[in-house]
């Protein structure tokens, strides 16, 4: 109020009065101000607003550099550090012998040694089975493959893995016993294993076992 003790003013509900003391509570809320002590109703006031600020073409122009800086710099960690994204390896499976056709659970490994207690090396060579069951042949491969002399291993970020078996198949009409017939059936007793960086060598842990079966189209030229 600027009634002043003299003055005469309509925005002010009371008057000044000479020689009187005057005390006055003021409360800050919503950036209103109320004089509780009055005894007069006051409304509230409120005030809602925004700070609009310009960006200029400087600043502009710092954020787009900022921003195609950060995306030189990720395709240089993605084309130079990080792995590729798909990859392929070869594995060349080596066959040992289980007399015990599967039935002991005992895992075959290629690395390190001593994982294939009877090793077949070429199964060109005249080959008895103890058992006379296909099923006495393993065939092992370990993955992945060693790199200068040293163990690799596969990253907890690895995603999927696509394999692709590709057999080699003798056929000979002159052996009775190779006569498979027409179209013939292959079962595969597949067993997959793993082992961590804290497992010893030989220890090895089931991930998923498996028998699939696969009918083989072999064609013959007339000469054969």
């Amino acid at each position: 109020c600027s009634n002043l003790p003299g003055q005469k003013s309509s925005f002010c509900p009371f008057r000044w009065k000479k020689g009187a003391s005057y005390r006055f509570l003021i409360c800050l809320n919503y950036f209103s101000i109320h004089p509780l002590h009055l005894g007069y109703p006051v409304e509230k006031s409120s005030m809602n607003g925004a700070v609009v600020e310009n960006l200029s073409n400087r600043k502009l122009s710092y954020i787009l550099a900022a921003a195609f800086f950060a995306q030189v710099v990720f395709f240089l960690i993605g084309g130079l550090i990080a792995p590729q994204p798909s990859t392929s390896m070869m594995n060349g499976m080596r066959i040992c012998r289980d007399v015990t056709l599967g039935t002991s659970k005992k895992w075959f490994f290629i690395r390190p040694a001593k994982g294939c207690s009877e090793e077949i090396f070429d199964l060109d060579e005249k080959t008895t089975l103890y058992t006379q069951d296909t099923r006495e042949l393993v065939f092992v491969a370990q993955m992945p493959n060693p790199k200068e002399n040293v163990e690799l291993r596969f990253s907890p970020w690895f995603q999927n893995m696509i394999g692709v078996l590709e057999m080699q198949i003798e056929h000979s009409t002159k052996i009775p016993a190779w006569k498979m017939g027409r179209n013939p059936e292959l079962r595969l007793e597949i067993r997959m294993g793993y082992r961590s960086a804290s497992d010893a060598p030989d220890q090895w842990h089931e991930l998923i076992s498996t028998t699939v079966t696969r009918k083989l189209h072999c064609s013959l030229d007339a000469a054969q």
